[in-house]
């Protein structure tokens, strides 16, 4: 194969890759994206193949992020390694494939989806995990074909995209009866389990109307001096307003108010009288400090009418780089780097919020929603539909809002709750407890949402067991490259004797 085939290989699976997700919604690429990828590992020795795939994913991540470049406060310090390290990640099942195929060419494909689903859910734990760009994130606009993630969770469905680009290559490779109906099987399958799913009913019996009240105040207007009661004021009339249509509940974006809203009493009673004089909850997005220590939390809270003590939780996954900087609390001395960060503390209880009209939910603070892991430690204490609050006015309009909003339908297929997504500048939406999408605000516009769901509280597989799929997809990854070790080895003992 010349460098230049390669070459325009990996570019080619990179530009496909990237147009199957939103902003370009063209998901079904994703079924064959991989395969130009193939005849490079098919050519080259594991290395070069590390090379390539690095290339393809750096084309692929490069253009799928690069909204990150709008964040003024971001340096491209920080931007080009994160790319850098997310395409070496991108290109180790690539590299696991083409060690393996070297000593069993036909094991090497076989394991490669495997490779894809282990290693993009080992990927998921550490502070510096950002796990937005996964395979499987690209179906989302497809609910009626993925339902199978209440088993798997996302990281199924990168195993199931990737098993049909292997399918798809081998097909071209050699055509057989045989083969066409691994890869029919591989639509079938899915489709018919998911429309088996979605003709259950998940709900726990109760509706209630939700008031989503999407601000659309840009930083420059929240946090300004003397913007304060004005901000506060803003949430208050546009949640008057939404009482035209009696919801149960009323919810503002993160950090909605810019002050301790809890902590300062006038503040806080700005609020506390608007819930008491309509009488409906309000749960909001806000800055949380203990005077005593220094300490800041990006936080929430539900303002309850008649109540004055306000359940709260504090944001448990940070923003790399952008709320804190990684281990810095393991190294404090990391919170005097100048990067901009916002030097959040991170918050360690699980918190449920309920009233005697609503029932148990939890919340998913902006970044802490791509986490299936996170998101299922609340479900199992009893939460029966997700709140996700979130500021995305920072990276412009083009691809993060849209991107980021889809990745709760994922969350709401693996756990079969309803998902009410609150947005400072959008995109604001109401998902069903099967991922589809009932109803979503435009960017960069005021306005309010209102929608009916149906909180559930349904046991999934993947709510019971947890990452059973993604833990085997690992072992059956280490397991091979460990055979393919010892196999290698004994070879090279035998040339040698």
């Amino acid at each position: 194969m010349k460098t230049s085939t390669a070459f325009l290989c990996a570019f080619i699976s990179g530009i496909l890759l990237c147009c199957a997700y939103p902003p370009f919604w063209l998901g079904f690429l994703a079924f064959t994206a991989l395969v130009p990828m193939f005849y490079i590992v098919d050519f080259y020795k594991p290395l070069r193949v590390f090379l390539w795939a690095w290339f393809s994913g750096t084309v692929f991540l490069g253009i799928s992020m690069c909204w990150l470049c709008r964040h003024q406060d971001v340096l491209w310090l920080i931007i080009i390694p994160i790319v850098i390290i997310q395409a070496f990640f991108y290109a180790l099942p690539f590299v696991c494939m083409g060690y393996i195929r070297r000593i069993y060419p036909r094991a090497g494909l076989t394991v490669f989806p495997f490779a894809v689903a282990g290693i993009e859910w080992i990927r998921s734990f550490d502070q510096l995990a950002f796990p937005w760009m996964i395979l499987g994130n690209s179906q989302t606009a497809y609910p009626w074909l993925i339902q199978f993630a209440d088993i798997t969770s996302a990281y199924g469905v990168s195993w199931w995209i990737a098993m049909v680009n292997v399918s798809v290559y081998l097909l071209i490779k050699k055509r057989s009866v045989k083969r066409w109906a691994i890869l029919v099987t591989l639509f079938v399958a899915p489709l018919v389990y998911s429309q088996v799913v979605m003709q259950r009913s998940p709900d726990s019996g109760q509706e209630i109307t939700v008031a989503l009240i999407q601000g659309n105040v840009f930083p420059e207007e929240k946090w300004a001096d003397g913007k304060e009661e004005w901000n506060i004021n803003l949430y208050r009339s546009m949640s008057i307003e939404s009482m035209a249509y009696n919801p149960d509940l009323i919810v503002w974006p993160e950090t909605a108010t810019p002050v301790y809203l809890v902590e300062i009493g006038s503040y806080r009673r700005m609020v506390q009288s608007l819930v008491d004089s309509i009488g409906v909850p309000v749960f909001t997005g806000l800055p949380a400090i203990n005077f005593d220590t220094g300490d800041t939390w990006n936080s929430s809270g539900l303002f309850l009418p008649g109540i004055n003590q306000v359940e709260r939780y504090h944001k448990m996954h940070l923003v790399p780089f952008g709320e804190a900087i990684p281990f810095d609390n393991y190294f404090s001395s990391l919170k005097n780097l100048p990067l901009g960060q916002a030097n959040w503390s991170r918050g360690t209880k699980i918190v449920l919020f309920e009233s005697p009209e609503i029932p148990p939910f939890n919340v998913a603070i902006c970044f802490e929603s791509i986490f299936p892991d996170l998101i299922r430690k609340f479900i199992i204490k009893g939460s029966q539909f997700i709140v996700v609050i979130t500021n995305d006015v920072w990276f412009g309009t083009f691809a993060s809002p849209i991107q980021h909003a889809m990745i709760s339908a994922m969350r709401a297929i693996e756990f079969h709750r309803p998902v009410v997504r609150c947005a400072n500048t959008g995109v604001s939406m109401v998902i069903d407890s099967y991922g589809k999408v009932k109803k979503m605000t435009r960017t960069n516009e005021r306005t309010i949402l209102v929608e009916t769901i149906s909180p559930a509280d349904t046991e999934t597989i993947y709510l019971r067991f947890g990452n059973i799929f993604s833990l085997v997809s690992f072992f059956i990854t280490l397991i091979s490259l460990m055979v393919c070790f010892i196999k290698r080895k004994k070879i090279s003992e035998r040339l040698y004797v």
